[in-house]
């Protein structure tokens, strides 16, 4: 089980706190996640960060996609993106990444799995 603290940056993994540093990442005017194709699940997504925590999308369904501004954070601030389903824990998409104004493309998460299996990551 994943849950994500109030204190950014800091997630408890099966009882154990684990400190996530952020990565350097083409990132960026919007943080966007896809839902893959074979997902089985409803989701919605925000941007989460010691300056911002936006609110949480509306839902999407597999084959759509969600995209929120990175605009709120400031240059260099870290940040996550995280992913829920109806009934399930939130899901913080990987890597934690760090605002980058020089790059105002968006950066897109790729979401699968299922309810209770939430899986959200950058593609390869």
């Amino acid at each position: 089980m994943t849950m994500t603290s109030p204190i950014f940056g800091m997630v408890v993994v099966a009882g154990a706190l684990v400190c996530l540093g952020p990565q350097q990442a083409a990132a960026q005017s919007a943080a966007c996640v896809n839902m893959q194709t074979g997902a089985g699940y409803i989701a919605k997504m925000r941007i989460n960060s010691p300056h911002y925590v936006s609110e949480w999308s509306q839902d999407f369904i597999v084959g759509e996609h969600k995209c929120q501004t990175l605009a709120p954070i400031p240059n260099g601030a870290p940040f996550i993106v995280e992913v829920t389903s109806t009934g399930a824990d939130i899901k913080t998409c990987a890597p934690p990444l760090k605002r980058l104004r020089k790059n105002e493309t968006p950066i897109t998460f790729l979401a699968s799995g299922i309810t209770g299996d939430v899986d959200c990551r950058l593609p390869d």
